[in-house]
């Protein structure tokens, strides 16, 4: 059985630089069930797992599942499943924040202290226990390297660490700040094998606070943080990092804020700032440390210089008063996808990504024809080519795919016979010389 719709719906054909082109790979607008995508995480340019559940309303059951693909989304198959009736008072199995560590190796924190973890990519699954009380799923997991990581559940002080790729769990006491009393974890981010940063919330007060620690959770050092509703961050190394929420106070409120930090979360810079939109940057997903993807409502916020200006895209499928864009997770610069709902959880989508741009640089012009094009195209090249052109063909997921091709003195003839009907683009470099052409197959 399988909770996913496979079909592509449509492809975004508009080009900017600097920009995505989002397309719908699965719309479930039809479906009568209630399908909730709660987590997505990816590894290398290909491989990405999704979690989520599904009120089946026929059979009034609720199904917990965890999907994966191999292939950039082309494709999906659900490796987990558990059902739980809700009439016998049986909540969801709900998996929280799931994590990709490996080509093969998946973590997966269930309500009431279990953890799935899977070796083969989701073929055979083991279930670790975690020795807390809480019933609600994780709060947070976050994973340094593939071996050491920490988990959070929800309205618990108490921190768990493993050092085994999940294997096992130590639970860590966290200590009482009297500055900032009574307190709730909101965030704990694991850096290295000792270094951990947290965000942790007064109660009274609503700020936020920043506690750090270099041994391992021996000792932790309080930082002032933010005022605004900031309580998920993300690090690029263990310097670099970007913090978002929202402003949810007064007549600016739930208006979308990031910050940054470039001390290891010490202090924290607001880099963006936006009063004219209503959203929430609560998740996001950070390539290096400039290129940063930032989704919330319908809304999709990217910075390519390290957060000195941002891109700010506004996509029909979300809901603005609602919760609609919910995590990201990018493979690579070329690559990656939304998952997100939309009607009330009456539907869900999932988006790809391509950042190939139509761009001459260096007085490289290119000419396409015929095109659309069916068995082959031919590229003509003006004179400022210093060396023999490299050739390459990209799809629309940013695969590059291998073409015959033959050069002569200013044209370039593409073989695209075994290209499948769809929108590709056509890099072209000589030297530091690059430039990059759309294009269509049609049959």
């Amino acid at each position: 059985m399988k909770y996913i719709a496979l079909s592509i719906l449509f492809i975004l054909s508009s080009l900017s630089l600097f920009s995505y082109d989002w397309n719908i790979i699965a719309d479930d607008t039809d479906n009568p069930n209630t399908l909730y995508y709660y987590s997505i995480d990816s590894y290398g340019k290909n491989r990405y797992v999704i979690s989520g559940y599904i009120y089946d309303k026929a059979a009034i059951k609720n199904i917990t599942f965890i999907n994966v693909s191999k292939d950039s989304g082309k494709t999906w198959e659900t490796k987990y499943t558990c059902i739980t009736d809700p009439m016998k008072g049986e909540y969801p199995n709900q998996i929280g924040h799931i994590k990709l560590l490996t080509e093969k190796t998946i973590i997966a924190p269930l309500r009431g202290g279990n953890i799935l973890k899977t070796s083969n990519f989701g073929d055979t699954w083991d279930t670790v226990k975690v020795d807390t009380e809480k019933y609600e799923p994780a709060r947070w997991m976050s994973f340094s390297d593939e071996r050491h990581g920490c988990l959070l559940y929800f309205f618990e002080n108490i921190l768990w660490i493993t050092d085994d790729v999940g294997d096992s769990w130590q639970k860590v006491d966290m200590p009482v700040f009297s500055e900032v009393f009574p307190y709730g974890f909101a965030n704990v981010v694991r850096l290295s094998d000792s270094v951990f940063v947290g965000i942790i919330m007064n109660f009274s007060t609503n700020e936020k606070w920043i506690i750090i620690t270099k041994d391992k959770c021996k000792t932790w050092s309080l930082h002032p943080g933010f005022k605004e509703y900031i309580i998920n961050q993300f690090f690029a190394n263990d310097s670099v990092g970007y913090a978002g929420g929202q402003n949810i106070y007064g007549a600016d409120s739930k208006r979308p804020i990031i910050y940054k930090t470039t001390d290891g979360g010490y202090s924290w810079e607001k880099v963006y700032e936006n009063y004219e939109i209503v959203a929430s940057t609560y998740y996001m997903d950070i390539i290096d440390p400039d290129n940063v993807v930032v989704v919330s409502f319908n809304h999709v916020f990217r910075t390519t210089n390290g957060g000195e200006t941002w891109n700010i895209e506004s996509h029909e499928h979300g809901n603005p008063t609602y919760f609609a864009m919910r995590d990201v997770a990018m493979g690579s610069l070329n690559e990656g996808i939304i998952i997100g709902r939309k009607e009330y959880l009456l539907s869900n989508f999932l988006s790809s990504a391509t950042d190939v741009q139509e761009q001459e640089i260096f007085n490289i012009q290119v000419e396409i024809f015929p095109n659309p094009a069916t068995s082959q195209i031919t590229l003509s090249l003006n004179d400022e080519f210093i060396s023999e052109p490299e050739i390459e063909i990209i799809d629309y997921l940013g695969n590059v795919l291998e073409v015959d091709y033959q050069i002569s003195t200013k044209e370039v003839t593409v073989n695209t016979s075994t290209l499948t009907p769809g929108i590709y683009f056509l890099r072209i470099r000589s030297g530091e010389q690059v430039a990059a052409k759309k294009f269509v197959v049609v049959r």
